[in-house]
Formats: structure tokens, sequence, C-alpha cells
């Protein structure tokens, strides 16, 4: 396999309380998220194989939805660690594990973040052939302000053209980024980052590969968030029901 995904599903979703549990395995259009997520990776021709870290607590339902939905791309699924960067390290751990070498491209994303497009695969893993990464991302459209006092008042306002969101998926090669971890884990960080990609920034330079010196950014949907709460299921759940999800995924 010269092409992966990760895709972790490991956090508890505290932000959203659901009776059907994490909201990962909340269902929407008559699946759960995850499955939706996990549907666009293995419709893929890019990808060659998906490792998924799964909640540890509901690591059996997780087995389930991979064999229900038929995901032959599924590898594996490990139980995920503490925090979201922890299971995406054991996911990447598992990848090397499997014997897959270090130039194996890899997607990081997240399983609650269903509304990719295929091309924007396509893209991702190109830019990783190319440049060594690629960082899904959306150009700010309003104005982004810092706070330091939990949102009380505005501490700075940054200048709107130069900022962008940055979404998932996010990808490299599989030795640099497994790298980046270990070194953030030596330096005490790993559970303070967010993602790769702040992950890589808090890093020193002569620490990191080349590859990952600058980051590229790719566009991605505008639509691609990551969901979180009832608002963001209604969103979904709109876009099922008025059909503009088939739109949008297979753009």
């Amino acid at each position: 396999m010269s092409t992966i995904a990760i895709i972790f599903a490991g956090g508890k979703g505290t932000r959203l309380t659901h009776k059907d549990g994490p909201k990962q395995f909340v269902e929407v259009g008559g699946k759960p998220i995850i499955a939706w997520t996990l549907d666009l990776f293995q419709q893929s021709p890019a990808i060659d194989g998906i490792y998924v870290v799964s909640i540890e607590s509901h690591l059996d339902t997780m087995k389930r939805i991979v064999t229900d939905g038929h995901f032959s791309k599924v590898r594996t699924v490990i139980p995920g660690g503490q925090y979201a960067m922890e299971s995406i390290h054991l996911g990447l751990l598992a990848a090397a594990a499997d014997g897959l070498a270090a130039d194996t491209v890899v997607l990081i994303h997240d399983g609650v973040r269903p509304i990719i497009s295929s091309s924007l695969i396509d893209s991702i893993v190109h830019s990783v052939e190319a440049h060594g990464s690629g960082v899904t991302s959306a150009a700010a459209f309003e104005t982004l302000a810092a706070s330091l006092d939990g949102g009380a008042t505005i501490a700075s306002v940054t200048n709107r053209s130069q900022m962008y969101t940055l979404q998932a998926p996010q990808a490299f090669r599989l030795g640099p980024i497994l790298d980046a971890h270990s070194s953030g884990i030596m330096r005490d960080i790993h559970d303070k980052v967010v993602d790769q990609a702040h992950l890589i920034d808090s890093l020193p330079a002569e620490n990191l590969h080349p590859t990952l010196t600058p980051l590229a950014l790719i566009e991605g949907v505008r639509g691609n968030i990551k969901i979180t709460t009832m608002d963001d299921i209604n969103y979904f759940e709109f876009l099922l029901q008025s059909g503009k999800y088939r739109e949008i995924v297979k753009a």
C-alpha cells in the first residue's frame, strides 16, 4: 500500500450529549456519522488502506460498523488514547507495525468530518507526492480576534487576508510525521497541540524532516465542519435530505 488514511474516532464528544453515545456513533440519514466518513475513503481510488482508531469503550461497535458497512479497505480497528493526538499517534504506529514504508502517504482525518469531496482527497495525495505535505484549509472570510480572558475582551485582531482555518485531512509521509509525534512526546507538548500542523509549528525546524517545512496548504470544502454540536448534526441532515451531500462528495 502506498496511500493510507488514519481515521481517528477516539473522542467522547463531551460538547454533544446524545442518547446514542459518542457523536461519531450518532445515526444521521440511516447510519452512524463515522460510517459516512469511512465511506468517503472506501470509495476513493486514491486510498489503498484505512486504519481506524476508536474510543475503547465502543471498540466492538466500531468493528461491527466496519463489518456491516463492508469497508474492505480497513486494515485494523484499534483502541484510542487519552487525547486526540495520542489516538493519532497510535494509528500511525499501527501502520508502521504493519510494515508500511516510511514514504507511505498518510491522510489523517477526523471521524466526524464527513463532508469532503473525492477531488479533495486526490488533491491532498498529489500535494504530498509533490511537496511532502498537504493541509486542508479555508480562507478566513470573517475577521479573527484573539482574547486572553475567555472571550470577555479582544486582545488583538488579525489581518483577515492572511488568515486560514485549518481542517482535515492533513497528510504527510508516514516516517516524517511519526518522527514529529515522537519529538512532540519527548518535548512534553504532545498533549498540548490540537492537530498535526500545530504540532509541526511547535517543534524547532531543525528537528523536522525537510518535507514538513513549510507545510503546503490545500483549498478545502467550505462546509467541511467537524460535527460537534446539534446544530452541526442538523446541518448534515439538511445536506443529506436535500441531495446536496451527494453533489459535494462527488465533486
